[in-house]
């Protein structure tokens, strides 16, 4: 099978265009087939979310989470100077508040 690379203009990238590799036809005798099928593929869920993607989550604004993370009520993660936002440890936290209220 003959790959196309071609150079994208603005990053100077190698970009494969054409049919996409591998094949699913090809043969690969220690894996299972189902496998290799994108059209099975599940997509992965993150295990940290950016805060935007943590907002909708929780239903509320940006801009509480926001407030919610300086009180320190939010569970949260630095990486350098970004914040992410455990899922796991959001659902538990809104566990947590839920049995406090009843």
């Amino acid at each position: 099978m003959a790959k196309i690379l071609r150079r994208a203009a603005c990053h100077g990238i190698r970009v494969c265009v054409g049919r996409g590799y591998p094949p699913e036809s090809m043969n690969y005798p220690n894996r299972p087939l189902g496998l290799l099928s994108t059209s099975q593929s599940r997509e992965i869920e993150p295990m940290l979310l950016r805060p935007q993607e943590a907002a909708k989550l929780l239903a509320i604004s940006p801009r509480k989470l926001w407030q919610l993370t300086n009180m320190g009520e939010v569970p949260v993660v630095r990486i350098g100077r970004s914040l992410r936002y455990p899922r796991e440890e959001l659902r538990a936290w809104i566990s947590k508040r839920q049995r406090a209220r009843a």
